[in-house]
This record gives C-alpha cells, sequence and structure tokens, in this order.
C-alpha cells in the first residue's frame, strides 16, 4: 500500500477535484441560468399592479373600466390580458388569440424563468376576484446571452479551475524533485555531507521512498569514501615503518661494501609484512566494497572446530584449548572458508595474548531455534573497556593487547568482523568477569531461512 501512496494520492486528489468542479460548473449555470431568466423585478411589479387594478375593477363591478384597463395593456405592451373570476368564464376586452389557446391552462407565475425555448409564455397571478392571466411581452422577457454563459461555464470556468490544479499539483511534485536535483548536484559536486530535507524524506510515499534512497545511498557514499580516505592514511602509516627499516638496510649495504653483513633475512621479513599488509588490506577493501560471496556450504561445525583447534595445538602446545561443544552442529548455506578464517583468527589471537600454560576456551551451543552462539574464551589481559568497540576497526591497536611487538598490523579482527557480516552474523568483544577476553559470535543455522524471515 505504501509504496502506491502517491498513486492513491493523485487517484483522490483528481476524484475529488473531478466531483468538486463539476458541482460548482452546474451549480454554477443553475444559479446564472435562474438568474438570468427571470423576469426584471420591475416588470413583475407592473404585472402584479395590473392584477390589482384588474381585480379592483371586478370587484366594483366595473366592467367597464376593466375592459378598457385590458385594451390599454394591449396597446402599450401589445400583450393578451384577461381575469377569470372563480366559478366563471373568462373576462377580456377580446376573445382569446388562438397561439394562446395551448398555454391558458399552463400558467406561470411572475417569479418564475422564462427560458428561450417557452414561445409563448402565460403569467397566471391569483388575486381576489380570481386569476389575473397576461401574455408575457416580449418587452419583459428576459434576454441573457446564452453563448456567452455557455462558454464561460464550459471553457473558461474549467480551463481557470484545471490550470490551477495543474499548478498545485505541480508545486506538490516538483518541491520535492526539486530538492532531489539539488542534493544531487550537491553530492556529485564533492558534498558527500549532503541529505534531502528530512520533511520530504519522513512522508510516505513514492517520492519519499526515493528521497530516503538517497540519503541512504549518500551515507554509504559517505561511508565509504570516508573509510577508503582512512584506510589510506593507516596504510601509509603501516607501510612507513617496513619501507624506512629497508631503506636504512639498503644505506648501510651502501656504507659497508663487505659481505659480512647478511641482511638478506631482514629483507625478506620486511618484504613479508608488507605483503601480508597489502594482502589483507585488499581483502578488507573488497569485502567492505563488495561482500557478495557464495554461501552453499553444508556442513558440521564441530568438525570444523575441531581441525582449526589441532592446528592451533600444534602452534601453540604450551597454551590448552577447552572444547565446550557437542559433536553435532549442523549448519546450511554459509561460507566454510570464511568462516573457518574467522574463527581461526580469533582463536590465534586468544592463544597469542594469553599467558604460557593457559587456557583458552571454546564454546559452541544452540542460542535459540535459528542461531548458534559461538564463544571464545582467554586468560589474557583484556581490552580497556572504551577499546572494546573500537577493537574491530582496521589498523587499531590496543595499547595493552595489541602491539607491534606482537606482529600484525590490526587488520585481523576487523576482516573477521566483515566475514562474519557477509555469513549474516554478529560478532562482539566483552570483558571476562575474571580475566581475559570473550568473543562472542552469533552465526545463522541456516542463512537462507533467517534471510526470508527478515524480509
Amino acid at each position: 500500500m505504501k509504496s502506491h501512496r502517491l498513486f492513491w494520492q493523485l487517484m483522490v486528489c483528481i476524484a475529488v477535484g473531478s466531483i468538486l468542479l463539476f458541482t460548482l460548473l452546474h451549480n454554477s449555470a443553475f444559479y446564472l441560468t435562474t438568474q438570468l431568466t427571470v423576469i426584471n423585478p420591475q416588470h413583475q411589479s407592473q404585472i402584479k399592479q395590473y392584477a390589482r387594478q384588474a381585480s379592483n375593477f371586478y370587484a366594483r363591478h366595473q366592467l367597464s373600466e376593466l375592459d378598457q384597463h385590458f385594451a390599454t395593456i394591449n396597446l402599450e405592451h401589445q400583450a393578451w390580458s384577461g381575469l377569470i373570476p372563480t366559478n366563471k368564464k373568462l373576462l377580456s376586452n377580446k376573445s382569446l388569440p388562438s397561439h394562446l389557446q395551448d398555454v391558458i391552462g399552463f400558467q406561470r407565475q411572475v417569479q418564475w424563468p422564462v427560458h428561450d425555448f417557452m414561445q409563448q409564455v402565460m403569467i397566471g397571478i391569483k388575486v381576489p376576484a380570481g386569476y389575473f392571466v397576461m401574455e408575457l411581452p416580449q418587452t419583459m422577457r428576459p434576454r441573457p446571452n446564452v453563448t456567452l454563459i455557455e462558454i464561460l461555464i464550459t471553457i473558461i470556468l474549467p480551463s481557470i479551475l484545471l490550470s490551477l490544479f495543474c499548478w498545485g499539483l505541480y508545486r506538490h511534485l516538483m518541491r520535492p524533485l526539486n530538492a532531489l536535483k539539488e542534493s544531487s548536484i550537491r553530492l556529485a559536486g564533492g558534498d558527500l555531507s549532503t541529505r534531502v530535507c528530512p520533511k520530504i524524506a519522513d512522508k510516505e510515499d513514492s517520492i519519499a521512498q526515493v528521497a530516503t534512497s538517497f540519503n541512504q545511498m549518500a551515507s554509504r557514499i559517505e561511508q565509504l569514501v570516508g573509510y577508503q580516505r582512512q584506510f589510506l592514511r593507516d596504510l601509509s602509516h603501516e607501510l612507513r615503518t617496513p619501507l624506512t627499516r629497508l631503506e636504512l638496510a639498503l644505506d648501510l649495504c651502501n656504507e659497508s661494501n663487505t659481505q659480512t653483513i647478511d641482511l638478506g633475512p631482514r629483507f625478506k621479513r620486511d618484504i613479508e609484512q608488507m605483503k601480508s599488509l597489502v594482502e589483507d588490506t585488499l581483502s578488507l577493501a573488497w569485502l567492505e566494497t563488495d561482500p557478495a560471496i557464495k554461501c552453499e556450504d553444508n556442513f558440521n561445525l564441530a568438525t570444523l572446530i575441531n581441525l582449526i583447534c589441532e592446528d592451533a595445538d600444534f602452534e601453540f602446545p604450551q597454551r590448552a584449548i577447552v572444547r565446550q561443544y557437542c559433536a553435532n552442529l549442523p549448519i546450511e548455506n554459509t561460507n566454510q572458508r570464511a568462516l573457518a578464517q574467522s574463527i581461526e583468527n580469533i582463536l590465534r589471537n586468544a592463544l597469542k595474548y594469553s599467558s604460557i600454560d593457559t587456557k583458552v576456551t571454546i564454546k559452541c551451543f544452540p542460542y535459540n531455534t535459528s542461531h548458534y552462539q559461538l564463544e571464545i574464551i582467554d586468560q589474557g589481559i583484556g581490552v580497556s573497556s572504551p577499546d572494546l568497540c573500537k577493537i574491530f576497526e582496521p589498523f587499531f591497536r590496543s595499547d595493552k593487547a595489541r602491539s607491534r611487538e606482537a606482529g600484525g598490523f590490526g587488520l585481523g579482527l576487523a576482516l573477521t568482523k566483515r566475514q562474519i557480516a557477509v555469513l549474516g552474523g554478529k560478532i562482539s568483544a566483552h570483558n571476562n568477569t575474571t580475566k581475559g577476553l570473550v568473543i562472542k559470535i552469533l552465526l545463522p543455522i541456516n542463512l537462507k531461512i533467517v534471510q526470508k524471515t527478515i524480509i
């Protein structure tokens, strides 16, 4: 319904406007034709005066004066007149003309409208003596300019009203469209903070949906551009250290002129660091800008965790891994490689920053009917509370737990967060109540079912 809100608004406006327009035109036509076809008030008074005089003559039995009265009317207005006394025959100075014989029984009151199609009009006025009847003289007939009225009502007035309606509709539609246009121009000009006015985006119609989509697009572009700028700054900062070491080593080689100094391992180490940095940076940039990966793998999550733990046991023999999960944890429609990299990265971090002869616990259990919760708990020094929400940012190192001496560039957890997000999961970090850090991952058991539920 909301997606067609503009359609319904336009339909209602046009329907209501059409009804109001036709009603206005009908009432206007009726009013104008009524007012313009009514006998002039002065003529109405004159006819009524003739009726009173005829009634008075008849009441006083002045029949000769009554005949003279009818003759005077005929002479002045070229119109026949007469008196129909109660229960008596018609009285007049002359017989009823043939052209009035058909309308003598259809007398009209003097205040009624007289239309052009009425060829002969007989006015009838009730008086004490009976009914005074009179042919409406041509000089008293209303003469409205019907053609002009028809043009006014059928062409000019509808055109004006429709123009006003179209102008209002145009302003209603163009106001948000102009706002979108101006915002697009500012965005194209480099103002990434530009947004469409909230008054437009907060409405519930198709144009508001376009405005909301524009704001979301602008926010995403601003986020990506800001992310890339920060990324470049951080990357250049991280590359500066191995490049400086290489430069110093080359200077040392040039100055020594001897083969006793073997700088090959140092070169190799610095090159490997830069290679790893570039690879992780490219992976993170790809996940940030185009996170679409195939999620079609179905497997037992417990088996995957066992394989990761076995590799970690071999690499960190002086630390124990405590496994707390059942043997059957089926998971569907996910990406095994991305999930394995994420779990392995978190587990390696936990083992790396835990003291020797300590243990790291890995748990996995159904969180609800649609998700698993995976927890990796170490016994390291933990992370300060203000930094808990920052450890998943690229190139971030906590002062205590993320130092260059421990290796790495602060990209591992950032990569893990994006990979888990692509798999439909969530990751969070918490300090353990006793000691160490707890990483919690919420994973969908079946990604497609969860996505359908969200939709």
